[in-house]
């Protein structure tokens, strides 16, 4: 199920970023950490999960001012918290695909806007108190797939490189049952375009 998933997007990636006659079309590399949390029910001392993404990049150039973005990144996600002495982190890694709609401001700043989809490869929970520790598979308490929506801003270091600060925030509750929670992390890519 995921894998098919997983085939659908890759294919509206490249159909998405195929060009039309005249517009420009650059690939490259991103990567960057991640501070990442849910927003739900928990009601301990919550802390961001610090990680990493890392992946590819095609950006679409419509006109002078707009372009499209579509990126593959592997993503690491979750949330750690604290109850009294005993800690626990749950780790969900996924397969992003943000697709972004950029309009700049002038030559070096621009805003980005756009969908993002997820395919969860794999989740575990860590139970942690003084003396002990528990690592638990965790994927199926969790939903294959995550949707939500980037929102962030892109600065123009050199030709080639750039930054950008985003926020992710999802659309859709990540756990299967009863509790009601969804993602939520901040990203800080640095991208190289060949």
């Amino acid at each position: 199920m995921i894998f098919r998933y997983l085939i659908l997007m890759l294919l509206f990636g490249i159909v998405g970023s195929y060009p039309l006659p005249g517009q420009n079309v650059r690939v490259g590399i991103t990567a960057g950490p991640n501070f990442s949390t849910f927003h739900g029910s928990l009601n301990e001392l919550r802390k961001f999960r610090f990680g990493w993404h890392a992946g590819g990049t095609v950006l679409l150039d419509l006109s002078g001012k707009w372009d499209i973005t579509v990126e593959m990144i592997y993503s690491q996600q979750g949330i750690r918290w604290e109850d009294g002495q005993a800690q626990y982190k749950i780790y969900n890694d996924y397969l992003d695909f943000p697709f972004l709609i950029s309009y700049a401001f002038n030559d070096r700043i621009e805003a980005l806007l756009g969908p993002g989809v997820g395919v969860l490869l794999k989740s575990r929970e860590i139970t942690k108190y003084p003396g002990y520790e528990d690592v638990q598979n965790t994927m199926d308490q969790y939903n294959a797939i995550d949707i939500g929506v980037y929102l962030g801003i892109r600065y123009t270091i050199t030709p080639r490189i750039s930054a950008c600060v985003r926020y992710y925030n999802g659309l859709m509750y990540v756990e299967l049952g009863a509790n009601r929670r969804i993602n939520a992390h901040f990203q800080i890519p640095i991208t190289y375009r060949f």
